[in-house]
């Protein structure tokens, strides 16, 4: 899926290899057209087309003795595929309307969101490009698979961001933490980041629930996608199973988790009994019944 940190993935691979002091290259294949691609890998020449007013060195070069990152390769065309294998192949490289050969010597990751076997199969990605490239393969699942990476993660978003900023890294409070777990992220990790860098903007020290993107809570705690309903679904759901697999008969686990309701919203309210009745979605009389039934005073 897009946005899932394939690059954060790339980087943490070239980071923490022997290629670690050498250059990191990234780029995305489906932001440019197939001439301008060429242009932006291999390089050109002074002359070598309208408007290239001066030599330039292309990312791959520019990557040399260190890695390069090419997000959406099956976006390539069959020419441009061509051209990469034989970098792959040859270890070098001519830039557009060169004569010269240029020896290269890079470590290439790639990334797709387009499943390149099966284009193997239906003859648009080279095979041969495929088996240089799939040497070893990884799969970055979408965030909502991974949720325990999400804090590690808003560490990481957070503290770059406020080492960028000159500022202080905001706490993340635990309950705002529980909430930002519990959200789907569509959007994946690039949504996660741009959450970060929001919070950034507004909150100076601690981070809380209201601080969040209203999306957080699906506007609406009767939203399915709701991460408020889905905390409180998992976090009761785990204590009642505890305390049944402790050999509590169902029946009692369901009333101790309604009395402990009652109990919270009655101090959250004040003792208001009529708010409370309000919150919790019962009448006066019924909330009456059940506090008496249950000794609440």
């Amino acid at each position: 899926e897009s946005g899932t940190g394939k690059e954060l993935v790339a980087s943490a691979i070239h980071y923490n290899g022997v290629r670690g002091d050498s250059p990191f290259v990234a780029e995305n294949c489906a932001a440019f057209s197939e001439s301008l691609l060429e242009a932006e890998l291999f390089g050109h020449v002074k002359g070598a087309f309208t408007g290239a007013n001066e030599t330039r060195v292309g990312l791959i070069e520019a990557a040399h003795g260190g890695t390069l990152f090419l997000d959406e390769i099956g976006e390539m065309s069959a020419s441009m595929q061509a051209k990469l294998l034989r970098v792959l192949q040859e270890g070098e490289l001519r830039p557009v309307g060169g004569r010269e050969l240029r020896k290269v010597d890079i470590r290439l990751i790639c990334a797709s969101h387009r499943d390149l076997r099966a284009m193997v199969r239906q003859g648009t990605f080279r095979e041969d490009l495929y088996y240089r490239v799939a040497v070893m393969t990884v799969d970055v699942p979408p965030l909502r698979e991974r949720m325990e990476d999400i804090p590690l993660l808003i560490d990481h978003f957070l503290a770059r961001g406020a080492r960028e900023g000159g500022r202080q890294v905001p706490n993340v409070s635990h309950e705002a933490l529980q909430l930002l777990c519990h959200y789907e992220w569509p959007g994946n990790v690039r949504e996660l980041e741009n959450e970060c860098k929001k919070l950034l903007t507004l909150v100076r020290e601690a981070v809380t629930p209201a601080d969040l993107s209203p999306k957080m809570l699906g506007d609406s705690i009767d939203r399915p996608n709701s991460a408020l309903r889905k905390l409180a679904i998992n976090e009761g759901a785990d204590a009642m199973l505890l305390m049944i697999e402790r050999g509590k008969p169902l029946a009692e686990v369901v009333e101790a988790m309604e009395v402990e309701l009652i109990r919270r919203m009655l101090k959250s309210t004040g003792g208001n009994r009529s708010e409370s009745a309000r919150r919790l979605g019962l009448s006066r009389p019924g909330l009456l019944k059940k506090m008496k039934r249950h000794g609440i005073e």
